[in-house]
């Protein structure tokens, strides 16, 4: 097993099994003992290199929940700034270059895309020093293969029809993958309940209450005894897509997110991603963040509020712990599969895996004598 797998666990999904048995995860809450009696003003760097795949979104969430535990003035719901906006762009182009091709197309049709899309990633001006203003243009160029903000507009219109219609004519290398998946991603799932545990302080301090109570919770959470999913097509500011039913349009919510926060201008920019954080007793405080995945929240809780203050508890609740819950939307797709799926059931469990988009390699298991399929995070 990997290094990357011991640290950050996996997950084995095991199709036409009843939840909560079909969807197994090995992550750990590690962000507890690894901070645990910490002075207070490491935890940024900590959780920043902890997690480091998205360091700018944990350095700014753990600053933010510190200042709260601290007491200090913590804005209650602003725009993320700069730097998490870039690193957003740049989880949502990794997916989109390196893990869609690999997920979700077959056949030999996989080696010319996954090489069209490698070679596009390689030539991305966001992976250079700072936000390049050529960014809409490398995305026309490489992505859509037209204008963006047309691409955009249509999507806002219609969403379904538009992808349809988009990724039947255009000759993009991210649209003939998206019309080949189609077939398998396509089909309804029961979704659960858009997350907006972070509309209001009254739900935030109740959800840090159960972080603080229960040290499984942060592994399996609920909210208000229900599961929750979290992601693109589920931001706080944004109008929630209508109908977003299926794997195929969450992960058209993807693609439509990045262009969105490409193009930044006041006539085409999506709802800003947000950020906030509250006080939620002396010594005690919650930051959340919308990143690339959906939404982070982290609780901090100190020994004291002086500046010799050590962390007392720190947990970290991710997007992946909502979307792969065991009993949530995944786990219920997964409950109706056939226990040995055919080559087109591991499309949709792939097209299933690539919407919802786990942080962690996972494994398709089937009956005992069947073959594992592994992908890598």
């Amino acid at each position: 097993m990997s290094t990357l797998r011991l640290f950050g666990g996996e997950l084995r999904v095991r199709p036409g099994r009843p939840c909560p048995h079909n969807l197994h995860s090995s992550r750990s809450d590690w962000a507890f003992p690894v901070t645990r009696g910490q002075p207070a003003a490491r935890l940024p760097a900590t959780l920043a290199s902890l997690f480091s795949l998205c360091g700018q979104a944990h350095r700014l969430c753990g600053q933010m929940a510190l200042d709260a535990a601290r007491g200090h003035e913590v804005a209650w719901r602003v725009p993320v700034p700069a730097a998490l906006r870039a690193e957003t762009m740049r989880e949502h182009l990794r997916r989109i270059c390196l893990d869609w091709p690999r997920q979700l197309a077959a056949g030999d049709a996989s080696t010319l895309r996954g090489n069209a899309l490698d070679r596009a990633f390689a030539s991305c001006p966001l992976f250079g020093e700072g936000e390049s203003p050529g960014l809409p243009r490398w995305l026309e160029q490489h992505l859509l293969g037209m204008p963006a903000a047309n691409w955009l507009a249509c999507w806002r219109l219609e969403p379904s029809r538009w992808l349809a219609a988009w990724s039947a004519q255009a000759r993009s290398a991210t649209a003939t993958l998206l019309e080949a998946i189609r077939p398998a991603a396509e089909r309804p799932i029961a979704g659960a309940a858009p997350l907006r545990v972070h509309a209001g302080d009254a739900g935030l301090r109740e959800l840090a209450a159960s972080l603080h109570g229960s040290a499984g919770f942060s592994r399996a959470p609920l909210w208000q005894g229900r599961c929750a999913e979290t992601g693109p097509w589920a931001r706080l500011a944004a109008t929630p897509i209508v109908s977003c039913d299926t794997p195929w349009l969450r992960l058209g919510a993807r693609l439509a997110e990045l262009i969105a926060l490409a193009l930044d201008t006041p006539a085409e920019a999506a709802a800003p991603l947000m950020s906030g954080g509250l006080p939620v007793a002396p010594g005690e405080g919650l930051a959340w963040v919308e990143m690339a995945r959906g939404l982070l929240v982290h609780a901090v809780r100190l020994d004291g509020r002086d500046a010799g203050a050590r962390i007392e508890a720190c947990r970290v609740l991710a997007p992946t712990e909502w979307n792969f819950h065991p009993e949530g939307a995944i786990a219920l797709a997964l409950a109706s599969m056939p226990g040995q799926p055919e080559p087109v059931q591991r499309r949709c469990i792939r097209a299933l895996m690539a919407a919802y988009d786990p942080c962690v390699p996972f494994e398709i298991e089937a009956a005992v004598d069947a073959p594992l399929e592994v992908h890598d995070a």
